[in-house]
């Protein structure tokens, strides 16, 4: 794959012959240093069994106590990867989430105003309308009736002013 070729990243390798030599064949369920997985092997690291892991080393104690630590350790760095990678990325979900919410609020909340001062605009049509009706009135019973009908777009109309405030103060809020 890489001998005789130039110009790559790992260098330029010239060999004549690649001999490849087996270090024997693994057999499920035997004893010793012939059944050995590197799975079996991780898995006395993660239980923290040495004493099993060190008869995956052929006759060499202090080598078995180096390969056992270094596993250890790029397990926990690996396992201490994996878990700032998924706080980080879950992070960034919430985040993510939490700029989408903000923006339809502020939205949601902008057509809230709008919908107030539309309805305010037609309580105020509605007055116009009642005061030329009210001009118009010439019998007491008609000039009653718009009289009342003026006092109750009024306080219709107060309302709707208090509604486009309300609207407006959480579109602030919002912001």
């Amino acid at each position: 794959m890489y001998n005789g070729v130039e110009g790559k990243a790992h260098g330029y390798y010239k060999f004549g012959v690649l001999d490849f030599k087996s270090s024997g064949e693994r057999e499920d369920g035997v004893e010793g240093v012939e059944g050995v997985s590197a799975s079996m092997a991780r898995e006395f690291v993660k239980n923290n069994d040495f004493e099993s892991f060190k008869g995956t080393v052929p006759n060499n104690p202090q080598l078995a106590k180096e390969l056992f630590d270094a596993v250890k350790q790029g397990m926990a760095t690996s396992k201490k990867k994996i878990k700032e990678s998924l706080i980080k990325l879950i992070n960034e979900i919430l985040m993510e989430d939490d700029a989408k919410i903000k923006a339809a609020t502020k939205k949601t909340n902008q057509a809230l105003v709008l919908q107030r001062e539309l309805e305010k605009r037609a309580v105020d049509d509605k007055i116009k309308i009642a005061q030329e009706k009210s001009k118009t009135s010439t019998s007491p019973e008609d000039k009653s009736k718009s009289a009342e009908e003026l006092k109750k777009l009024s306080d219709e109309l107060k309302s709707k002013q208090n509604l486009v405030k309300s609207a407006k103060e959480q579109l602030q809020s919002s912001n």
